[in-house]
């Protein structure tokens, strides 16, 4: 499990997040959602948790029709 309060104490030592580390793309994108409104970033969120899981069974291969 991650020690929280030890984990937020090293990213406070490090000093300033490096922006630069980020594509433009990537900094678009954060741009985007930060101008979302509440209701529209849960539904990124939701629809990201579902696009990551992987799907449990022997027929995952298999194409559905």
């Amino acid at each position: 499990m991650l020690d929280r309060a030890k984990f937020e104490g090293s990213y406070n030592e490090s000093g300033e997040f490096d922006w630069q580390a980020f594509t433009a793309l990537e900094l678009r994108l954060i741009s985007l959602y930060r101008r979302m409104s509440d209701e529209d970033r849960q539904r990124v969120r939701r629809m990201t948790e579902v696009l990551s899981k992987i799907p449990d069974g022997p027929d995952i291969d298999k194409v559905h029709t």
